[in-house]
């Protein structure tokens, strides 16, 4: 994404929003022919043990200096000989950045090699270059964000048998589990998939085939947003009584689960604190704090979120919500020292929540992962 300037210079904006445009209005003079097959598979849910997640940790280490360095060669390339008039707006950017910057080149890979895809039809050569810089996103996301238990597997089965008949077949695997983007050339996924399915049900993983792109078509409406629960919109094919829950798991990284009335009032007992904000109250292991345990609800709920938007950083006194709790010492009597007893007590678990600095006014605060697992109940 770029912005230019009044001296017409180019300068790369780094922004939160995202934009998006289909290829019709990208690219005018592709074919309206898909020149893929693509299904997606549903392989049960995400599960990542405590080895995995330290192996994640680990690569997403080495995946932030390799970053580093693909940013140094992109850029002094860039600098150098394609775009003498392009710069970074960011002078030294930080790792999260360097991680985005690295997925927007391989983004913008795989989106020129499908167009090129689209305008060409799949020629073997087109369709080589497509596949091979499709597999790096993939490899690449894997790496961050994960992929449900029984992928590893899974994907060399679908291997296995686009070998056999002579071609290949790429797996796209989501952090949160459920399904998996299947994508081929056209023709091959039809016999691939039932091969597939008996494969996994043999060795006794969950497989079911939710779309197909041959035999269910592509949808006149192109992408269609049926449920965002933060704008408050909600899908018809949904109880209007489910309960999201939203959570952060060892690494940082935000959950959200979503639980009928049902499962919400069974399992409630069983969140280690849960915070329902509409309703102004925060329970631990089901229990509701009272008044008498917790000076104020509402407060510590404001502070909780604010410290929860920037998890894992330090959040100075100024930049917390306004109230009566100004000072270090009262901050520390009135809200972190109480709810760090109430849930060592009736968990046995230290809360990571963290004051420091002072006296006064000169103090901040932080919310880490930990042992205990906070639910925002959405």
């Amino acid at each position: 994404l770029f912005e230019r300037a009044a001296h017409d210079e180019l300068t790369l904006k780094v922004a939160s929003d995202f934009s998006g445009w289909s290829f019709r209005e990208l690219m005018r003079d592709l074919t309206p022919v898909a020149p893929l097959d693509y299904s997606l598979i549903f392989l049960g849910q995400a599960s990542v043990g405590g080895m995995a997640r330290l192996v994640r940790i680990n690569i997403e280490e080495n995946v932030i200096e390799v970053a580093r360095g693909i940013n140094r060669l992109f850029s002094l390339h860039a600098l150098a000989q394609s775009l003498p008039f392009y710069r970074f707006s960011q002078a030294v950017p930080d790792e999260q950045h360097n991680i985005k910057m690295v997925t927007s080149f391989l983004t913008l890979a795989v989106t020129t090699r499908l167009a090129e895809l689209y305008r060409k039809g799949h020629k073997p050569l087109i369709l080589a270059k497509f596949l091979d810089e499709y597999q790096h996103y993939c490899n690449w996301m894997r790496m961050l964000r994960g992929a449900p238990a029984n992928f590893a597997v899974t994907e060399r089965l679908a291997q296995v048998l686009a070998e056999e008949r002579g071609s290949r077949v790429i797996l796209q695997p989501f952090a949160s589990g459920g399904d998996v983007l299947v994508v081929s050339e056209p023709g091959v996924q039809q016999g691939l998939i039932k091969g597939l399915g008996a494969a996994l049900r043999k060795q006794r993983i969950p497989f079911e085939l939710d779309y197909a792109s041959w035999r269910d078509g592509n949808s006149k409406e192109g992408l269609k947003v049926e449920q965002f629960l933060e704008k408050g919109i909600m899908s018809s094919f949904i109880s209007s009584g489910l309960k999201a829950l939203r959570s952060r798991d060892q690494d940082g990284q935000e959950r959200k689960i979503f639980l009928s009335t049902e499962e919400f009032a069974r399992k409630r007992s069983s969140f280690d604190v849960l915070v329902d904000a509409k309703e102004s109250r925060i329970y631990v292991r089901g229990r509701a704090l009272s008044s008498k345990e917790l000076h104020s609800t509402k407060t510590t709920i404001k502070i909780l979120r604010t410290l929860d938007a920037h998890f894992g950083k330090e959040v100075s006194a100024s930049a917390l919500p306004p109230s009566s709790y100004i000072d270090r010492n009262e901050m520390q009597s009135k809200i972190v020292s109480p709810l760090m007893q109430i849930v060592k007590k009736r968990l046995g678990k230290h809360l990571p929540l963290t004051i420091t600095g002072g006296p006064a006014k000169n103090f901040t605060m932080r919310l880490d992962a930990g042992e205990v697992k906070i639910y925002w109940l959405e």
